[in-house]
């Protein structure tokens, strides 16, 4: 639910991308701005999400023993053994 009387300051540069970019596709800035800013928070936690995991894999990796290089092997064992279950 939009909230009235909040507002993000912006340069000029920025502001007349999103006016040109927002009268290019019948919106207004608000709703342009807004959709942004959503995509960037998204990807922000999405990105956020692959590190966490890339991070548990690489410590799980390092206590187990296994090597960046023995990883597709070990992959392709796994999922030969889990084949059918």
């Amino acid at each position: 639910m939009p909230t009235a009387g909040k507002n993000l300051l912006v340069s000029d540069k920025v502001m007349a991308w999103l006016s040109a970019r927002a009268a290019s596709e019948g919106r207004t800035v608000d709703e342009l701005a807004e959709e942004r800013l959503l995509e960037s928070l998204r990807k922000e936690q999405r990105d956020k999400s692959w590190q966490g995991l890339l991070a548990r894999g690489r410590k799980h990796g390092q206590t187990s023993g296994v090597t960046e290089e023995q990883v597709p092997e070990v992959v392709r064992e796994y999922r030969a053994e889990h084949r059918g279950r």
